[in-house]
């Protein structure tokens, strides 16, 4: 959903790359005018292999 707002230069006028890389991690959205990088925590970060973990601990 935030992809929607950030794409497109929709916000500000700047410009929003998605799954970047920066150094040794892949962020999820980047603004190279800002130097500024946001990474979005929640389920759909988890792999199949730890969904199925999560649901045999719940």
């Amino acid at each position: 959903m935030l992809w929607n707002y950030l794409k497109g230069k929709q916000m500000k006028g700047y410009d929003f790359d998605r799954q970047r890389p920066v150094d040794n991690f892949i962020v999820d959205f980047y603004c190279r005018d800002l130097m500024l990088a946001i990474e979005v925590d929640g389920e759909c970060h988890f792999g199949s292999e730890r969904r199925i973990k999560r649901e045999k601990e719940d």
